[in-house]
């Protein structure tokens, strides 16, 4: 009585295809040839079967490290310190158009040029408001434009000096309600 070679159980002596199958049994056969198939992520090693396979620049992935891989890449770099911004990061928009994290926009070791929030003119030597937005020091030292808080910072106010300003204010408020 012949026995497969992996798990030991009998093998009826009917069976024609025995030897053909390197003397497995049909269970331990399908078993093997469904390993044969699979293949291994390559960022986390998890076997998984040819069907269930995402490629990504030549390499195989699951399909959790795939979907983390598109994640990563949608989140945007800031440009100044090349780490990503996550949502909860506060941002500050270049005069160059590129959004970058608000501490280093502000570090002295960076040196870059954003429009003020106020006058709209491109300046390096700016402040921040408390929202966020940044104004140029001749808008800090205007009276009517800007007014200091103590030391919580800058409340930023719009003066009558820059009406196109004062339309898209308005036109915000009233779409917000």
């Amino acid at each position: 009585m012949p026995y497969c070679l992996v798990c030991g159980t009998d093998v009826d002596e009917l069976d024609s295809a025995y030897y053909s199958r390197s003397m497995l049994c049909i269970p331990c056969w399908t078993r093997k040839s469904s390993e044969v198939a699979m293949a291994g992520c390559s960022r986390c090693g998890t076997r998984m079967r040819q069907d269930e396979v995402r490629r990504k620049n030549g390499n195989i992935y699951c399909s959790y490290c795939f979907n983390e891989l598109e994640r990563i890449e949608r989140i945007p770099v800031c440009t100044l310190c090349k780490k990503n911004m996550e949502t909860w990061h506060k941002t500050l928009r270049l005069s160059n158009g590129k959004n970058v994290h608000q501490e280093c926009a502000v570090s002295p070791k960076y040196r870059v040029k954003v429009f003020c929030s106020i006058c709209g003119t491109e300046t390096d030597y700016f402040k921040l408001s408390p929202a966020g937005f940044p104004y140029c020091h001749k808008c800090d030292k205007s009276p009517g434009a800007a007014s200091a808080s103590g030391d919580t910072g800058v409340t930023v106010t719009f003066s009558h000096e820059h009406p196109l300003l004062e339309s898209l204010v308005g036109k915000i408020g009233a779409m917000l309600g």
